[in-house]
Parts: C-alpha cells; sequence; structure tokens
C-alpha cells in the first residue's frame, strides 16, 4: 500500500512539478491512452499534465499531440522550443529548468510513466525540449561560439492578445557568448538528462560543451521577468555536473557536483541547489546538501511563496520522494 501511494504521489508531483496549471481538453482527442490502477486517475491526471506542453509548443508543431495548435514562429533564426507561461516569449532559463525537471521525473519515475502509457509522450516533449537547446548552441568543434538564451521581449509579447499562430515575426533574438550560465547550464543539465533516458548521443556532446561554456564564464544574465538570484549560477553548475555525472560516470563532474551549494530552499527556475543535493545523495549516499528536506508543519502543505505555491509545494514533494526512494527517512 505505502509503495502503491508513492506510485501515485510521483504521477501527481512530476507532473505538476513544472507546469502551472493543465489546459482545458475539452476539445482535444486524446493521442495516448492512460490507464490507472485504481478510482483515483491519476493516470489521467498525469497524461492531461503532459498537455501543457503541447499547447506552449513553438515552431514546426506537427508533432503536437493537441489538433488546435498550429506552427508558429516559423521565421525565427532559430525556430522551435517552448512558450514561456501562458505568452509567447521564450526565455532559455525556465525553459531549461522545465526540460531538466521533467527528465529528473521520467530518470526517477519511469515505471510510472510506462505502466500509464505516458512514456512516448514524455519522449516527444523531451526531445522537443533538447532539439532546440542543440539548435541554439553554435559550435566550433567542441566549442561553443554563442547560446540563444531568449527570444522575443516579453513586455512587448504581453501587449498580444491572441493565438501564437497569429501572432507574426516577434524580431529579438538574444544571444550570449559568455556570462549567462545560469541560463546556458540549466540548457547542458536538460540535455544530459534527455541523454541519460533515451541515448541521443548529441544530447551528451552539445551537454558536455555547453556545461564547459557555463564553467569558464559563470557569470550570470537576468531580465525583468526571470533572474539568477543570490545563488548565481552555482546552483545550476552543479545540477549540470549531477546529470554529466550520471551520464559518462567521470568523477570531474561528480567532484563539481560535490562542490556546489547547499539547498537551502525549494527547488525552482531561479534556484536548483535542492535537486542538485538530492541527486548527490542519490548518488553518493551524502545528504548534507539537502537539508531543507522534511521540515513540513501543520497539514504538511509547505506554503513557500504567495506566487505559485502549489508549483513549490509539488516540486518540494517531488525532491522528498526521490530522497525517499534512496533511503533518506
Amino acid at each position: 500500500m505505502i509503495k502503491f501511494k508513492r506510485l501515485k504521489s510521483a504521477l501527481v508531483s512530476s507532473a505538476v512539478a513544472v507546469s502551472a496549471f493543465v489546459s482545458p481538453l475539452a476539445a482535444v482527442t486524446p493521442s495516448l491512452s492512460a490507464n490507472a490502477a485504481d478510482g483515483d486517475n491519476y493516470a489521467k491526471l498525469l497524461q492531461y499534465s503532459l498537455y501543457f506542453y503541447d499547447a506552449n509548443m513553438c515552431g514546426d508543431n506537427s508533432d503536437c499531440a493537441l489538433s488546435w495548435r498550429g506552427n508558429c514562429h516559423t521565421n525565427d533564426e532559430v525556430p522551435g522550443g517552448f512558450h514561456d507561461a501562458g505568452d509567447h516569449a521564450m526565455f532559455g532559463q525556465p525553459q531549461g529548468y522545465t526540460a531538466a525537471t521533467l527528465g529528473w521525473a521520467y530518470y526517477e519515475f519511469g515505471d510510472a510513466f510506462d505502466s500509464t502509457g505516458q512514456t512516448a509522450h514524455l519522449k516527444v516533449i523531451t526531445d522537443k525540449f533538447a532539439k532546440f537547446f542543440r539548435d541554439a548552441t553554435v559550435l566550433n568543434g567542441d566549442t561553443v561560439q554563442k547560446v540563444l538564451i531568449e527570444k522575443g521581449e516579453g513586455n512587448a509579447d504581453h501587449q498580444y492578445w491572441g493565438p501564437p499562430e497569429t501572432q507574426g515575426d516577434r524580431g529579438r533574438m538574444l544571444w550570449s557568448t559568455g556570462g549567462a550560465a545560469n541560463v546556458t547550464a540549466e540548457y547542458a543539465a536538460a540535455l544530459a538528462a534527455n541523454y541519460v533516458n533515451f541515448k541521443n548521443p548529441d544530447d551528451l556532446k552539445y551537454a558536455k560543451a555547453l556545461y564547459n561554456f557555463s564553467k569558464q564564464n559563470p557569470a550570470t544574465y537576468s531580465c525583468e521577468f526571470y533572474g539568477s538570484g543570490e545563488s548565481g549560477s552555482a546552483d545550476e553548475l552543479a545540477w549540470a555536473a549531477g546529470w554529466l555525472y550520471l551520464a559518462t560516470k567521470d568523477e570531474g563532474y561528480l567532484n563539481d557536483l560535490k562542490n556546489g551549494p547547499l539547498g537551502y530552499w525549494v527547488m525552482n527556475w531561479e534556484n536548483v541547489a535542492l535537486g542538485a543535493g538530492v541527486l548527490l545523495g542519490s548518488i553518493t549516499g551524502d545528504w548534507s546538501h539537502a537539508p531543507e528536506l522534511g521540515n513540513l508543519s501543520g497539514d504538511g502543505y509547505k506554503f513557500y511563496d504567495k506566487w505559485g505555491s502549489a508549483r513549490h509545494n509539488a516540486t518540494a514533494q517531488m525532491c522528498s520522494l526521490v530522497a525517499a526512494k534512496h533511503g533518506k527517512g
């Protein structure tokens, strides 16, 4: 019974942790089945949560599972990727975080995706993220020359109220030649996680290059909508190092993970130190970098912030579930 409850919790937390809402699906013909083990249809909840990403796909959307989405922004310098939270700009930092966290969900709870028939859909989504991160990275051999970290402009985008298919050319493409490690290391983490899960060698090649690029210039980039915060890029670098260690078993990456910051707050797009700490614990048994786990009170709902408190609570549950799976209490 405990194991089954954990399976249900894993379905909920890993689906909800990186999505703010689930899109209405009344007009949608599901392209994949979802099979629940009991009357509480957690399988359907997982399935519907994944449609959130189909709703936010950008570029060539021929692989989108929603019939009412079409191609959009195909004239971008680098087409593809995913729109931001309900608008149509593309910000690299939360996009990289989202892709890496989805990869983590599958890495730890792949049996839940498999048994509910959702693995194929999840792979479409994470592969689409990975393709954009590769396409957004200009390489010279194994050395990164520049990386596309934003598309569009947030304030201008917020003035547009309509579908992305009719928005037209959004113009601005922001490239980085270094000093945006909080963004580019997230790309590296997402690509490494996707390699661990699905073994595309190009994902690993670009992950390594982006990690080296980020480590060589760990300065950070912030904009009005997303910033590096107090954590700088140390958390993203540790997070990426953990995934690269899982992908390669190179002790150098493990040493970088061990030297990462402690996770004193909930994992989120700005600070992934707790996720890195849980990775370290699951790999080595050293949980000292994940001290925030388990500090609940009252009814157990961990309230971190009034802005999106449910996403923080769901991500805290996911981190705790992973830690519990690997023997931490």
